[in-house]
């Protein structure tokens, strides 16, 4: 399902994804326009206390300019090259 957000210009907004990073899965921006910047990224450790419970790929994006920006995001192993999932996140940022 999209992911659609909407920020201020020059305003950090923040993504957050499911990862199982015990299975090796890890998430990575595969195309972004050039106007939008990734200010961090990170790891949120797993809520659950269970074995292999999912944790969280952080990924907080901005833009300088007024605009809608299409992210593509894939998440995979580094062995492998096919991704296991892909998300796509619409960013739209609105004149102040």
């Amino acid at each position: 399902m999209p992911i659609a957000v909407t920020a201020s210009p020059g305003v950090p907004v923040e993504v957050r994804l499911e990862r199982y990073a015990t299975a090796g899965y890890r998430w990575e921006v595969v195309d972004k326009p050039a106007a939008v910047a990734i200010s961090d990224a990170s790891a949120a450790p797993a809520t659950a206390s269970a074995p292999g419970a999912p944790g969280q790929q952080v990924f907080r994006f901005v833009a300088d300019l007024p605009g809608v920006y299409v992210i593509r995001l894939s998440s995979r192993r580094p062995w492998e090259s096919k991704p296991d999932r892909t998300e796509v996140v619409t960013m739209t940022v609105t004149p102040p």
